[in-house]
């Protein structure tokens, strides 16, 4: 599909995951190469509202690796705050925060999440993550 521009393409082209971790590893086992996701009946009228005449089954298609990298991105996360709790001395014994691990963690800065897109086929290409303004040249 060629779209008419860049927002175009990218509109079409990513998609939010907010599935949970299990629902992720459960796609990844059930599927052995890629992952299909189906768009809603308001994005797919917006989709072929150009050429009405040629609609077809529309689907975005995800590599089985994209959600991999997720799974892996958050596991990353969650060791990265145990790590920071374990150094200011939340350890949660036994599922049981002191008094103290309380008050110390409501002083502790907060953790940021950030969402993750795919855009697309992304092979042979370069990602960048956490930068502003940059520009990418492909040889």
């Amino acid at each position: 599909m060629i779209f008419d521009s860049l927002e175009s393409a990218n509109y079409f082209s990513t998609r939010k995951i907010t599935d949970s971790i299990p629902k992720c590893l459960s796609l990844i086992s059930s599927n052995k190469g890629i992952i299909t996701m189906t768009f809603s009946p308001e994005i797919l009228k917006q989709f072929w509202k150009s050429n009405p005449s040629i609609q077809m089954d529309t689907h975005l298609i995800i590599d089985r690796s994209s959600i991999l990298n997720i799974i892996e991105m958050v596991k990353n996360e969650i060791l990265n705050w145990a790590l920071l709790l374990s150094d200011k001395g939340i350890t949660g014994d036994d599922i049981n925060f002191s008094i103290k691990e309380k008050e110390i963690a409501n002083s502790t800065p907060e953790i940021k999440n950030y969402y993750i897109n795919i855009s697309g086929n992304v092979e042979n290409s370069q990602i960048q993550q956490s930068t502003l303004d940059s520009t990418q040249f492909t040889k």
